[in-house]
């Protein structure tokens, strides 16, 4: 059986360093072993695999699959997004809660609305289904701590506000390098009574069309940054395993998909994915 198969950080210096490798699918890229200095703190990063983009529906519904075929069906009901939480945000967007995740137009658009506890065992499965193929030499999945994942999102750059490197959200044609709410780019963030412009803003739209995306975007949308990896601002926000959430999502102004922006995340919601990273242990 094959499977296809997002911090208020300062300062951050990277080096790289060597390390082997395992096989593992494509979609699998190595990030190698750095350091980052995090508030004049070096933290050591060892290597790992990240999922290219954030899990998808239909991956998701592969694990949710595979586990009520083995007759677990209370585990198969923990994990069952919460689809009803589109209706939070109400308007236009509560038929969401009934297509979203079960129709097939979705089907490679991030999964939302699951719970940390879910996504856990997402990881565990995923780790068995990838020993089926790979061999029992395959580390255990997990969900990235947030040195891990800012590791990530800067690929290889030294202390970048955006994956790519650049302060920008826009590149040389005028056309938006990901997907977040369009209300004068990086310049608004959200503030305790609404938007804030942080800057001068001369560009005002609160269109969602303007990103060329309605909500959320595909997982595969726009770029990569240097180290392969979609969508790590904007999009969906990508738990981090201590109760926050990084990277923006599709509803964060410009200036909160920043790499160093966080949210708090307790429960599913309709901002926040994940993608797990596979560890390279050392010999």
């Amino acid at each position: 059986m094959k499977f296809i198969y997002f911090i208020a950080l300062a300062g951050l210096v990277f080096s790289f360093k060597p390390a082997s490798k395992l096989k593992l699918p494509k979609a699998y890229k190595f990030i190698p072993s750095g350091t980052i200095k995090m508030d004049q703190t070096e933290v050591d990063v060892q290597a790992f695999y990240m999922f290219n983009h954030e899990i998808t529906n239909f991956e998701y519904k592969e694990f949710l699959f595979s586990i009520r075929r083995e007759g677990k069906d209370s585990l198969y009901n923990a994990c069952y997004p919460d689809t009803a939480a589109w209706n939070n945000i109400g308007g236009f967007l509560k038929p969401m809660a009934h297509h979203y995740y079960t129709h097939p137009a979705y089907a490679n658009y991030p999964v939302v609305n699951v719970s940390p506890f879910a996504m856990e065992q997402y990881c565990l499965w995923l780790t068995n289904a990838l020993r089926e193929i790979y061999g029992d030499q395959v580390p255990q999945a997990r969900i990235p701590n947030k040195a891990e994942w800012t590791f990530a999102a800067s690929g290889g750059h030294n202390n970048p506000v955006y994956p790519w490197g650049g302060p920008n959200l826009r590149n040389g044609k005028g056309e938006f390098l990901a997907n977040f709410r369009v209300v004068g780019d990086q310049n608004i963030r959200s503030g305790e009574n609404g938007p804030e412009i942080v800057n001068d803003s001369t560009y005002q739209h609160d269109l969602f069309i303007i990103d060329n995306a309605f909500i959320t975007a595909p997982s595969e949308s726009y770029g990569v940054n240097e180290f392969g990896l979609y969508n790590m601002s904007g999009n969906v926000a990508e738990y981090t395993g201590d109760g926050y959430a990084r990277g923006g999502h599709w509803n964060s102004y410009g200036h909160d998909i920043r790499i160093t922006s966080e949210i708090p995340f307790e429960k599913g919601n309709p901002f926040v994915g994940f993608r797990p990273i596979i560890p390279v242990l050392n010999n």
